[in-house]
């Protein structure tokens, strides 16, 4: 039996399994994709940088607290959570931490997901290096 199997194997064998009192679309077998809003990738870019960083850790774990729980469909509902949110070519650009960081990310609005592609010191991003 394989991994997939395996998972498959502890799910309810009865597929109408529903969570009571929520919408039909949300389906207990999988609840934690559901529940959550927006998916973050990757939260080792996160962890990583927080490492080299430590007085980056706070700021960076409220944007991904944000992130995760917002609803965003365009740059306008973004900048409705973070008001200092930038396009940068097809990236969007956070500031984080009272400017002294930078977080480029590509957002998914139709899937609901953050692709993180750098984050950087306000002297890296200056650079450009990062392009």
């Amino acid at each position: 039996m394989n991994r997939g199997q395996a998972c498959m194997a502890m799910l309810p064998h009865n597929p109408q399994t529903r969570l009571a009192g929520f919408p039909p679309s949300i389906d207990i077998r999988f609840p934690i994709w559901e529940l959550i809003l927006v998916r973050v990738l990757s939260r080792k870019a996160i962890r990583e940088f927080a490492d080299i960083h430590p007085e980056a850790i706070e700021p960076l774990a409220h944007w991904y607290l944000v992130t995760r729980r917002a609803s965003w469909s365009s740059l306008a509902d973004v900048r409705g959570d973070f008001g200092h949110a930038d396009i940068a070519g097809k990236y969007t650009v956070f500031n984080i931490g009272g400017n002294n960081f930078r977080l480029i990310a590509t957002i998914k609005y139709k899937w609901q997901v953050v692709y993180i592609r750098a984050i950087l010191t306000h002297a890296e991003y200056d650079k450009g290096a990062w392009l």
